[in-house]
C-alpha cells in the first residue's frame, strides 16, 4: 500500500507555489539578503486544503500514513479513529477553522472543530496564532483527545505554511525562505515568506 511522506508534502508545496508563479510570475525576486522579505504568496482555498491535507495526515500518524486515510490512536484503553482523508481547512476572515472526522464506539462518527486566529490584510499577527483553550466538540472526546487533535492541526498548518515558503525561493546562501507572517480570508490565504536573519544562518 502506498503511503505519504515528507516528501509528498514537499512535491505538493512546489507544484502550488509553480501554479502561484504561472498566475504572479514576477512575485518572487530570490536570492533575498538576511532578513529579506519576499512578496505575499496568495493560495486559493482549494490549493490551502490540498496542502493541509497531506500535512495533517503526516502529523496524525507521525510522519506516514497509509493511503487509506484511517489512523487509530490508542491510549491505555481508550481509541480514537481519525478520518485524515476528511479533514476540511475553512477559511474565513483572520481565521482558519480545521474540521476533524473522528469515530468512537461511544459517539460514533463526529466532528472536532479546531479554530486559528491568523489575523487578516487589515489587521495582521505576523506568524502569532492564537486558538481555544479546547476544541469544539463532544465533551467526551475533546476532554480526552481534545490537545492531541489541536496539535496535529496546528502541526500541520505550519508545516504547511513551512513548505509552501520553502518552495518559494531561497536566500543568498541558498537556504530556503522560512514564512514571517501568515493571514487568512474566504478567498485563500496569504503567506509572507522571509529570508533567515544573519544571526539564524547555519554556519559555513
Amino acid at each position: 500500500m502506498s503511503a505519504l511522506t515528507s516528501s509528498t508534502l514537499t512535491n505538493e508545496c512546489e507544484k502550488l507555489v509553480a501554479g502561484v508563479r504561472e498566475r504572479c510570475p514576477d512575485a518572487f525576486p530570490h536570492p533575498l539578503p538576511p532578513g529579506g522579505v519576499g512578496a505575499p504568496i496568495d493560495i486559493t482555498p482549494d490549493e490551502a486544503a490540498k496542502v493541509f491535507g497531506v500535512a495533517f495526515s503526516l502529523a496524525v500518524a507521525g510522519g506516514t500514513t497509509p493511503a487509506s486515510g484511517d489512523v487509530v490512536w490508542t491510549s491505555g484503553d481508550d481509541e480514537l479513529l481519525v478520518h485524515t482523508g476528511t479533514v476540511r481547512l475553512i477559511l474565513t476572515y483572520g481565521f482558519a477553522i480545521v474540521g476533524i472526522e473522528v469515530f468512537t464506539e461511544q459517539t460514533g462518527d463526529v466532528q472536532v472543530s479546531v479554530p486559528f486566529a491568523l489575523g487578516g490584510p487589515g489587521s495582521p499577527l505576523g506568524f502569532v496564532v492564537g486558538t481555544e483553550t479546547v476544541p469544539r466538540g463532544p465533551a467526551l472526546i475533546v476532554q480526552r483527545w481534545g490537545t492531541h487533535l489541536q496539535g496535529v492541526a496546528w502541526q500541520a498548518l505550519v508545516h504547511s505554511v513551512a513548505g509552501i515558503a520553502a518552495a518559494a525561493g531561497v536566500d543568498d546562501q541558498n537556504q530556503p525562505l522560512l514564512p514571517a507572517a501568515l493571514t487568512a480570508t474566504a478567498n485563500g490565504l496569504t503567506v509572507l515568506p522571509q529570508a533567515r536573519h544573519t544571526f539564524d544562518r547555519t554556519a559555513s
